[in-house]
């Protein structure tokens, strides 16, 4: 069993550990990839891999005990928020089996802060990872594990220490959702005149708008965009106290706290809310904050030599990876405004340097701006919508309510249409021979004009429709009908339309739906 004495659980200069391990993830591995792999923007040293960056607010219980009313957790306060959700593996690498966590940015908080850089500083930070302890008990045995992994010789490792294998065996598990995912922040922290460790837990969420496939690469990014398109994320937060000092160490970072001895008491609500994760630059938002467990109040400090650790190698990551990337070095004052949350992404290149679609008609009323856009439905790579399953992407819902079989709609894979290659786009293929319809749904929701290409083989039905606030019917405005065609459709109304419904009979073979460009007005 670890121990709980005053002094580190191994032998060795805790000192020198530390500054072994700042060096080996720092200067031998981040700054590394850096220089030979010209990595840009420079990533983090762990936890590398950003699945998203989320707006929210941590609302403290107005009933909470007097025993849990320490630093932040005072009755009825409410603070700003920036998650992140990420994973301690390369940006590039699939999100099966990685161990996750989840960094939280917490706003205007007054009072001295821990970190000596900052101490006027108005923000705290919270890290928690889905595993209830640190494989390693200590520095020592940090930077030993480290210079195992480094030097090819973790088998070793492993088995001179089977309790650090059997966490790390753990660790590698599938994770449904980040969502619905427990979180723990491992090491314990000062609570006052006391001990406590945090633990995030879900309560509510949304489902994802279609199958989520855990062997694609970005399968959590895709499932923590689509739940959080469908509504808030409801995550309860407990304060879990030392009750029982002989078995909950404050030294060992390896030491369990059984929750049925030390009880978790929920202290707070996690709200995370519906928004668009793929806004405008809000990933490189989250790419630029830094979060350090120092970043606190005195009363909440962590402790332990992993503690240690971790703060010297966050700030020396930080630094380094904030100079290359050209950003600033300090902590904001100010949390991003959440203005931007349902705008789209644009990311520039040199052939496309501006976003596709300009003001077009600019009045001093920013309600009546209108602007174009185009979707090219490649924001999440091939997708599959299964029957009565729908599909949010930047301003269009693609639903497939309607389809009475077991079909799918396919998204961004390359399909054929008599003997016609198509790359990408919306294609459906009616196997089961059977009448149906794929709608589009308008997020701006005040369609002017739409345009796209039509690949059909068969015949199709093209409704232009409205719905009307506080009626549940649709208004159809426009009916086109077409026939074997591969052209450019231009659908338009005198009144604004915010539904496109694509109705199949027995007699389409399959159709094709490519670069679909919209005319908003707002």
């Amino acid at each position: 069993m670890d121990n709980n004495k005053s002094t580190p659980l191994n032998t060795g200069n805790v000192s020198e550990a530390i500054e072994d391990i700042r060096r080996m993830f720092v200067d031998e591995t981040q700054i590394k990839r850096i220089v030979t792999q010209n990595q840009t923007p420079a990533k983090r040293a762990a936890f590398a891999k950003t699945h998203g960056i989320v707006n929210g607010v941590l609302q403290i219980n107005d009933d909470i005990d007097a025993e849990y009313q320490v630093g932040i957790f005072q009755p009825g306060n409410s603070y700003t928020v920036w998650a992140r959700y990420s994973s301690d593996t390369a940006q590039t690498a699939p999100d099966f089996e990685t161990t996750v966590g989840i960094g939280i940015k917490v706003f205007n908080v007054s009072g001295k802060k821990v970190l000596e850089e900052e101490p006027d500083g108005t923000t705290v930070d919270l890290i928690l990872q889905n595993t209830p302890v640190f494989f390693a008990a200590d520095a020592i045995e940090m930077s030993d594990f480290k210079a195992a992994a480094m030097s090819g010789n973790l088998e070793e490792f492993r088995k001179t220490h089977p309790e650090s294998a059997k966490i790390l065996d753990s660790m590698e598990k599938e994770v449904p959702s980040l969502l619905t995912e427990k979180y723990w922040s491992c090491i314990p922290y000062k609570f006052g005149d006391e001990y406590c460790k945090y633990i995030i837990e879900y309560q509510a969420a949304s489902d994802p708008s279609s199958t989520i496939n855990v062997k694609n690469n970005n399968y959590l990014a895709q499932d923590l965009s689509e739940r959080l398109m469908n509504g808030n994320a409801i995550l309860n937060f407990y304060i879990q106290k030392r009750n029982n000092p002989e078995n909950q160490s404050i030294i060992s970072a390896r030491s369990l706290w059984d929750e049925k001895e030390a009880k978790p008491v929920k202290v707070a609500t996690l709200t995370l809310y519906q928004q668009n994760i793929l806004t405008r630059k809000q990933f490189a938002y989250g790419e630029s904050l830094a979060y350090n467990i120092f970043r606190t109040l005195p009363e909440m400090v962590p402790v332990g030599s992993i503690a240690e650790a971790r703060k010297v190698v966050y700030q020396s990551s930080a630094m380094v990876r904030r100079n290359v990337n050209g950003e600033s070095i300090g902590e904001p004052v100010q949390p991003r405004s959440t203005r931007f949350l349902h705008h789209d992404s644009f990311t520039p290149t040199l052939n496309n340097p501006w976003p596709p679609g300009k003001i077009l008609d600019v009045d001093m009323d920013i309600d009546k701006i209108t602007y174009d856009l185009i979707e090219g439905f490649s924001s999440k790579g091939e997708n599959r919508i299964a029957k009565s399953g729908n599909s949010y992407y930047n301003n269009v819902i693609v639903s497939a309510r309607d389809i009475p079989a077991d079909t799918f709609i396919y998204i961004g894979f390359n399909k054929s249409i008599d003997n016609t290659l198509i790359n990408g786009g919306v294609f459906y293929e009616n196997t089961a021979s059977t009448s149906g319809s794929i709608r589009l749904f308008f997020e701006p929701k005040l369609m002017q004009q739409v345009s796209f290409e039509l690949i059909l083989s068969g015949s199709l039905s093209i409704d232009v429709r409205e719905i009307r606030e506080n009626q549940s019917s649709e208004v159809n405005l426009e009916t086109s009908n077409y026939a074997d065609s591969n052209e450019i459709i231009i659908l338009k109304n005198p009144s604004p339309f915010t539904v496109l419904s694509f109705n199949f009979t027995q007699q389409t073979m399959a159709f094709s739906i490519k670069n679909l460009k919209m005319k908003i007005s707002n």
